[in-house]
């Protein structure tokens, strides 16, 4: 699973949980950041210094829904599964794809294969730091990304606005428990990162028009499927701009995805496209200014992409 964001800009994880003596895990009613192979002590230094001291609260900005993968990790056996497809890796070693069907498959009923949901975002006060990662195998996964969801739904572009990814008090089985949850803060889509550059001019329409509302790249998305491309499965989309002209983009590792999650008929502006040496078009970036809310009952969402 590729993720959307440049491995350096990767700053370390955020958790609210550890490990007791004895090696049980424990849930913290905050956000903690520690040292471990992915965060340093540069990170761990940067956190405290934007946060007050065990914060139960921070305020998010996500480049992403959370992302939720089914997982089992032990000494002799490891699987990962994501949008219908899996890799398992055996204690000899040997390595297998193949599909990820929670119906079919014996460890997801037998309880052995567990969800796990990743959120990715940057933190209010080091925007133009770079991206963290918070983990959950909690309920939260589920409240996280219905919550998106309806903001996407409700055409609010989640990767410019600000959430308050907080952890409330639930009662479970051994107790008291910290559960995540988010909510939105404000939505301003003129909030950039620092040190980032504006995206550029679409190159699909006329850069010398005058008129502000003319400059705007807007688009209708009509359809959609997944193609074969350098040996990897990925979406290629049709647009159609208000001449009724039809643009062919596709979505690569840097794209934003939230446009895979609505229906036909939604409408965005494009903020940013990029080329690869086969003059192959790629979406990276837009806004969406009125949302399409997928219904999976009918028939043709079902050949969407």
């Amino acid at each position: 699973m590729k993720l959307p964001f440049k491995k350096e800009e990767f700053l370390g994880n955020v958790r609210s949980g550890n490990k007791r003596e004895n090696n049980s895990p424990r849930n913290l009613s905050y956000f903690d950041v520690h040292l471990d192979n992915y965060t340093s002590e540069y990170s761990v230094a940067l956190f405290n210094s934007v946060t007050k001291e065990n914060p139960s609260q921070l305020e998010i900005m996500p480049i992403d829904n959370i992302i939720v993968t089914n997982e089992i990790y032990t000494k002799s056996f490891k699987c990962k599964g994501y949008l219908g497809k899996a890799t398992r890796i055996t204690g000899n070693g040997g390595k297998q794809e193949c599909a990820c069907n929670e119906e079919n498959c014996k460890y997801f009923k037998e309880g052995k294969c567990v969800k796990v949901g990743r959120i990715y975002f940057r933190l209010k006060g080091a925007l133009d730091k770079g991206i963290w990662c918070y983990s959950t195998k909690s309920r939260g996964i589920k409240y996280i990304e219905n919550y998106l969801n309806l903001m996407i739904e409700k055409g609010i572009d989640i990767t410019k606005s600000y959430f308050l990814l907080q952890l409330n008090a639930k009662t479970g089985k051994s107790g008291k428990v910290y559960v995540p949850d988010i909510k939105l803060i404000s939505s301003n889509e003129n909030v950039t990162p620092k040190n980032t550059q504006s995206p550029p001019q679409n190159p699909l329409q006329n850069q010398n028009n005058k008129n502000q509302n003319s400059n705007k790249k807007l688009f209708q998305y009509i359809g959609g499927k997944m193609i074969e491309y350098q040996n990897q499965r990925i979406p290629q989309l049709i647009l159609q701009n208000p001449q009724k002209e039809k643009t062919i983009v596709h979505m690569n590792q840097a794209s934003k995805k939230d446009l895979l999650k609505l229906n036909k008929g939604t409408v965005i502006e494009i903020t940013k496209l990029s080329k690869d040496k086969n003059n192959t078009i790629f979406l990276t970036d837009y806004n969406v200014l009125r949302a399409v809310p997928r219904k999976e009952n009918k028939e043709e969402n079902k050949k969407a992409v």
